[in-house]
């Protein structure tokens, strides 16, 4: 099992096992999360009240701060959906497609208009009904400027009804952890974005109903994460789900560990709850342990031989195979040091062996006087370089650094053709470019 699984499933064990706590100790862990539930998911949103601000307004019901009035009526209208939820998970019935619109009626609270974009990227300005699925696109612009695309409105009903009908299969089966479901039915929500508005503040209380409905505290996604948040919710876009399961994961980490503090009669605050998280960490990598070698005149010796040696067998014969569209070819080595370039024959490498004080190391295929339909001759190289750091080296292929690897780990065949086969095609899209071919 995902460790980060298996350490929250123990993290549920501890805590049900606490359970019931003092009443005092339940008030205290429930007045913190709910206003850090309250302030973060709407200022991850664009709400501008400060946490004090926050505190004030919901736990002392006064108003401070000079912030436009839906601000305000956005956290008050937060914590009622807070509210809304508790009493929802006491019920044994599942949740329906009436219960999200009716989150989305209680977080939005009173229709306004908004900015929005066109099916074709154009200005537009739409009015947003609370609780109602969305009659116009909303559809967003990347930082990069492309469009990204949203369900179509006429697709809304039958998606989310797919999407609801998964769900309770879900919860049902139980195949799947608990934040596995939040995480697929978060990230399908959000793609879906059923509502003109309050998406995101209601993709989150519904991960918090899953949580929740298991035993389980529910999370809080602290604003100071954001990108952090937004990066796993990307990669869930390209098909890494894992990337957002393991990120809720780390948060509900945090809110498990702040009510075992609570039940226990211990401080809550943020620096404690950090204790636990390492405490859990340190154990999480307990038989993890990989052999990390320093780079040493030794290390970078075994490298050469096991590994790069290897390496640099496969690429002279990959390149290789464009030999006959050339006159000439020269193959070289060179070793970069701090403050040196040392070129050498491949020979003269291939004796020398260690690369001792080297930063990198960089393996030159040189293919000269194209001899095919061109105007006129021509060169083409192609390149693998080996940064070599203080734990670890990335090879360097068409100009893009790969992973860190280990010095003391074996690269496999597999591996091997894996990582060379985009300086072939590099070479070959130069050579055809060249040659007036493409």
């Amino acid at each position: 099992m995902n460790p980060r699984l298996q350490s929250l499933n123990e993290l549920l064990s501890e805590w049900s096992s606490l359970r019931p706590i003092k009443r005092e100790d339940h008030d205290r862990l429930w007045r913190k999360l709910r206003l850090d539930w309250n302030y973060h998911s709407n200022h991850i949103e664009g709400n501008t009240l400060t946490y004090g601000e926050t505190e004030i307004l919901l736990i002392h019901g006064q108003v401070t701060g000079d912030h436009g009035l839906r601000d305000y009526i956005e956290m008050r209208a937060h914590d009622v959906a807070i509210e809304h939820l508790l009493a929802l998970t006491d019920e044994e019935r599942p949740l329906t497609e009436a219960d999200i619109r009716d989150f989305n009626r209680i977080l939005i609270k009173d229709p306004f208009w908004k900015d929005a974009l066109t099916a074709d990227g154009q200005p537009s300005h739409i009015e947003i009904l609370p609780g109602e699925y969305k009659k116009q696109p909303n559809d967003v612009r990347t930082a990069p400027g492309a469009i990204f695309l949203f369900a179509d409105p006429v697709d809304v009903p039958i998606k989310m009804n797919s999407l609801i009908s998964w769900l309770r299969e879900a919860l049902e089966k139980k195949e799947l952890h608990p934040i596995e479901i939040a995480s697929r039915l978060h990230h399908d929500f959000v793609l879906i974005h059923p509502f003109g508005d309050g998406n995101g503040r209601t993709a989150r209380i519904l991960v918090n109903y899953v949580l929740m409905r298991n035993g389980y505290l529910p999370l809080i996604v602290p604003t100071e994460q954001k990108d952090r948040y937004l990066a796993a919710l990307r990669k869930a876009d390209t098909g890494d789900i894992d990337a957002l399961t393991n990120y809720l994961a780390i948060c509900s980490e945090a809110s498990m560990n702040r009510g075992i503090l609570a039940a226990k009669g211990e401080s809550i605050d943020e620096q404690d709850v950090l204790y636990k998280e390492i405490e859990l960490f340190k154990r999480r990598q307990k038989g993890n342990e990989r052999n990390v070698v320093p780079k040493s005149n030794s290390s970078l010796a075994t490298l050469c031989e096991t590994n790069l040696k290897p390496l640099f067998a496969d690429f002279i014969a990959l390149i290789g195979s464009l030999d006959d569209l050339f006159a000439e070819k020269q193959v070289t080595v060179w070793i970069y040091t701090p403050g040196a370039e040392i070129p050498m024959s491949l020979d003269r490498w291939q004796q020398r062996g260690a690369m001792n004080e080297a930063d990198s190391v960089e393996f030159r295929y040189e293919l000269m006087g194209f001899t095919g339909d061109s105007q006129k001759p021509f060169s083409a190289t192609s390149r693998i370089r080996i940064h070599l750091n203080d734990f670890g080296y990335q090879i360097e292929v068409a100009s893009a650094p790969g992973e860190t690897r280990l010095y003391g780990g074996l690269l496999s065949d597999f591996e091997r053709t894996k990582v060379l086969r985009p300086a072939l095609e590099a070479i070959f899209s130069q050579i055809q470019r060249l040659s007036g071919e493409k």
